[in-house]
């Protein structure tokens, strides 16, 4: 391939593919030239291809203490994910266990200058039976599950949870994905934008641990 092309040239008018193309000429990397059209090609890459999804849709609700019996003003809150785990059993589902912090801060009468925390240490733990697909959103479980599992090579969790004060209450909402995918090699059409060597570090400091790690 030599010099540039318009992406809509390999892109059917009518199609999504046409729209998405559409809407990647107005993002701001696109306007201020860090993608460029000569910068795009085919290019054949290793990665982590995923087959089955699952999904967990979390919404409940912890009691905030009586103001009659702790005098506390709470401010904000957050969750913290502290550890996650997942073991293949029987090569025929997913055992999986997530711990996470939901924390509120606040202050009490006297000392307003001086945030106080109140720690709810949560846990999710289950074993995963059903998934679906992640092209069609078809079920898998059963047997179909048990062969799909024998060519996974591994999982990925996503812990995707918010909380917010309401009334006395932290509420806490989102979805805990587990996802399941297998090295391939694919050919992709991406830009490049930079030459030369790129060089990966991972920060150890901000990793989460397995849940029986002895760091937690």
């Amino acid at each position: 391939m030599t010099g540039s092309f318009d992406m809509c040239d390999i892109a059917p008018p009518g199609s999504d593919f046409r729209s998405w193309i559409a809407e990647m000429y107005n993002l701001p990397a696109w306007k201020n030239g860090y993608i460029r059209c000569e910068d795009i090609c085919f290019h054949d890459i290793c990665v982590q291809d995923v087959r089955l999804i699952y999904q967990n849709k979390m919404d409940f609700c912890l009691e905030l203490p009586d103001p009659r019996e702790l005098a506390f003003s709470p401010e904000e809150s957050y969750v913290v994910v502290k550890c996650t785990e997942e073991k293949l059993r029987d090569c025929s589902y997913i055992h999986m266990k997530i711990k996470y912090d939901v924390v509120v801060v606040g202050t009490v009468p006297g000392r307003p200058e001086r945030k106080c925390y109140l720690v709810w240490q949560c846990q999710e733990e289950t074993d995963i039976t059903t998934f679906y697909t992640f092209k069609g959103w078809r079920q898998v479980t059963g047997d179909d599950l048990c062969g799909y599992l024998r060519l996974i090579d591994g999982s990925s969790v996503v812990i995707d949870l918010d909380c917010e004060l309401k009334d006395g209450y932290v509420h806490i909402h989102g979805n805990i994905v587990d996802k399941l995918w297998k090295e391939e090699n694919l050919v992709v059409l991406a830009a490049k934008p930079f030459g030369g060597v790129t060089v990966k570090h991972e920060f150890q400091e901000t990793e989460i641990p397995d849940c029986d790690c002895r760091r937690r």
